[in-house]
């Protein structure tokens, strides 16, 4: 402030100070140079590979562990230990598409009441060791029995 009021008007100082302020007043300051909107360089990184998306290892794994449900599914009814049941068959085998579901369709069951049909439809799902469902990883069990 008070280089500002000397550079616009005259101060009454002490004979040796006035040297030093006019010199001060008088030396032009260097204006700041201004900034053009110059393109700064900026790092830039490489874009980000975008990953193609392969068939998920998880679905195979589904479609496999569906597969192998359906083979140990029908060796279980043809199974000479089912002594009495050698004519249960798999008639229908249809997996839910949004959700980790199996329908199974068997024949050949004694219609002994409550049963009216010799048809039973199986409900499979998934559950881990603990015996709470999993529909990514764990087993395929029956869970419902249903008459036909």
């Amino acid at each position: 402030m008070l280089l500002l009021a000397a550079g616009c008007g005259y101060l009454e100082v002490p004979p040796g100070a006035a040297a030093t302020s006019v010199r001060g007043a008088a030396t032009p300051v260097p204006a700041r140079a201004l900034l053009s909107p110059a393109t700064v360089p900026t790092p830039t990184r490489a874009p980000l590979a975008t990953p193609q998306t392969p068939e998920p290892q998880a679905d195979t794994d589904l479609e496999q562990s569906v597969a192998d449900i359906r083979v140990a599914l029908e060796q279980t009814l043809r199974s000479a230990a089912l002594p009495g049941l050698e004519d249960l068959r798999l008639v229908q085998f249809d997996r839910h598409h949004h959700q980790a579901l199996i329908i199974a369709t068997t024949q050949g069951w004694a219609a002994v009441p409550p049963l009216t049909s010799e048809q039973l439809m199986l409900t499979l799902h998934r559950y881990a060791a603990s015996g709470e469902q999993d529909s990514e990883h764990g087993e395929w069990l029956i869970d419902v029995f249903e008459e036909e």
